[in-house]
């Protein structure tokens, strides 16, 4: 110890003690302070990044409400919305739609035309102070239903007994089924032969093999190159399943395990393709589906959901009665809700629900026997030429007829007749079977379609004399138009009928012409029509099937009206 410091006093000691621990609380609490400032400002920092984020997803789902609203507008060949909202948790979010520039037709390598259209989305969402805006930009492509001379949604089961030349473009969203009678040909004049599924040198009914030539096109030329059946394989050496088909799967001649040699066959998916250039394809070949349009709409109404519709059922008149927008669960079908002119039995209307003082004859009933239903009919027969001459044909087109007593047990329907000259181009639509009478759009031809439950064809001669039993004789009779019709599924060995009896018959048309030119869609099943596919009997006998695909569909602009479209959808742009 020095003796001669003086020692600090205990209170002194304790005093320093204070202030340094006075100074390390300063210190802790500024500190603390820090880091309170730091944590708020990442919390508020982590709010607005939260509320930005929040205020972008919203945005983004506002302008995909307004894409499905604009697909369901146009497929519906509606306008589409200029403006709308939806509601995303407690955030009502507004978007607004602009169509903008030029429309524009693009024709594929294969000559399908597609309709592009181009809307400008744009949706703004504001979650507390902030807020954000998307802009996006979506090409719209229409690429209308009738372009293909024949399109399945199902099994294309394409079949005929007869010899018989097709063109235009084979597209089924399903496996396809080919053939023909022994000794007979069936010819494709094609660049576009399609399946999404397989395709089969076989019956689907029964399975077994089809015999007879089948040729298809090269793309890009005229010549004509054999599906082969198994019956003609065999005669080149060559084992196969079913023929050349999808069940084909390559020939090694010398079993050295490659299929390189040149007496080898390449499997279907690759020989396809050397064969036909392109014209052939199935899901080997990367075929995908086509989606077709909302067909569900030949129906009058259209059951939407409670407090959607604007139509209920009134059990008072047996019909559905307009009850204002949101009151009811039901409206009018898309072809209905556009027609310019109505028919329900036998009472004609206007788009405004109006009824017209049609010429007499214009509307009667005729009854007739149906054999494929087993059963007496009842039609609304629709004389054109005096719906042409009484000032009242469809201004936009479009007619729609049914009839109160249609069902699946009394399948009553409309028919078409005194149809040769039309009055303009025109759509005919029925939730029930439509008959069509005679020749049909053959003097200066018009674009025209039919659309149904079922499309029965009668020829010249018919004059509802047919009875249980009796098979009145046809006369040739062409038809000039493009159909959208039901028929039935082949269910084990019950045939469908196939493509070739897609149309329905009703006479005895053996060794009679039967020309129709236009194009063949088929992509839903009948509901009311619903009698099985029986040949021969007091059913029918097959016609001399000239049948072709209406070129001037190739062309947009001469597509009959309302043709349904298939609609597909690609973003061409999108900014914040």
């Amino acid at each position: 110890m020095n003796p001669f410091r003086t020692p600090t006093p205990i209170r002194a000691r304790r005093g320093v003690v204070l202030l340094a621990a006075l100074a390390m609380v300063i210190v802790v609490g500024a500190l603390a302070a820090a880091l309170f400032t730091t944590a708020q400002a990442e919390m508020q920092q982590a709010r607005t990044t939260r509320a930005t984020v929040d205020a972008r997803n919203l945005a983004e789902g506002a302008t995909a409400a307004a894409e499905q609203s604009l697909l369901v507008a146009i497929a519906s060949i509606l306008p589409p919305p200029a403006q709308g909202s939806i509601q995303l948790g407690p955030h009502v979010v507004p978007w607004t739609m602009t169509h903008v520039g030029n429309d524009s037709t693009e024709t594929d390598p294969i000559g399908i035309q597609t309709i592009h259209q181009h809307w400008q989305i744009d949706a703004r969402a504001e979650v507390g102070r902030f807020g954000h805006t998307v802009h996006r930009v979506l090409d719209v492509g229409l690429t209308p239903i009738f372009q293909f001379a024949i399109f399945y949604d199902r099994d294309l089961e394409l079949l005929p007994g007869p010899s018989m030349t097709l063109s235009g473009r084979v597209h089924t969203n399903h496996d396809l089924y080919v053939g023909v009678g022994s000794g007979n040909t069936l010819t494709v004049k094609s660049d576009y032969f399609r399946s999404v599924g397989s395709m089969y040198r076989r019956r689907k009914d029964d399975g077994s093999l089809t015999v007879g030539n089948v040729k298809l096109q090269k793309q890009g030329t005229t010549s004509l190159f054999d599906l082969w059946s198994r019956t003609q394989l065999s005669g080149k050496g060559v084992p196969s399943t079913s023929g050349y088909d999808s069940n084909f799967l390559g020939f090694d001649e010398n079993g050295d395990g490659d299929l390189s040699d040149s007496n080898d066959w390449a499997d279907f998916a690759v020989g396809a393709l050397t064969t036909w250039a392109g014209t052939v394809q199935t899901a080997a070949h990367g075929v995908r589906r086509i989606e077709p349009p909302p067909i569900g709409s030949i129906q009058r109404f259209e059951v939407v959901g409670s407090g959607v519709g604007d139509h209920a059922w009134d059990s008072a008149t047996n019909d559905y009665k307009y009850v204002g927008a949101g009151n009811g669960d039901a409206r009018k079908g898309l072809f209905h809700g556009h027609a310019s002119v109505v028919i329900r039995d036998l009472v004609a209307y206007d788009d405004k629900g109006f009824a017209l003082s049609l010429p007499p004859g214009t509307l009667t009933a005729k009854t007739f026997y149906d054999a494929r239903e087993g059963r007496t009919v009842t039609v609304t027969q629709i004389d054109l030429s005096l719906l042409a001459s009484s000032g009242y044909f469809p201004a936009n087109g479009l007619l729609y007829a049914s009839r109160s007593d249609a069902s699946s047990s009394q399948p009553n329907g409309i028919r078409l007749a005194k149809g040769s000259k039309l009055g303009g181009p025109l759509t005919v639509v029925s939730e029930d079977p439509v008959y069509v009478l005679g020749d049909y759009n053959t003097v200066s031809k018009q674009p025209a379609a039919v659309i149904g439950d079922a499309v029965n064809l009668l020829s010249n001669s018919w004059n509802d004399t047919k009875v249980k039993g009796s098979l009145p004789k046809a006369t040739a009779t062409t038809y000039n138009l493009a159909m959208i019709t039901g028929n039935d599924e082949t269910l084990g060995t019950q045939y469908s009928g196939g493509f070739e009896n897609l149309p329905r018959f009703h006479e005895n048309w053996s060794g009679i012409n039967c020309r129709i030119l236009g194009s063949f869609i088929k992509i839903y099943a009948s509901q009311i029509a619903t009698g099985a596919w029986v040949y021969g009997s007091d059913r029918y006998t097959a016609p001399n099937r000239l049948w072709d695909y209406d070129t001037a569909f190739n062309d947009v602009a001469n597509l009959p009206p309302f043709t349904p479209s298939v609609v597909q959808v690609r973003s061409a742009g999108w900014w914040e």
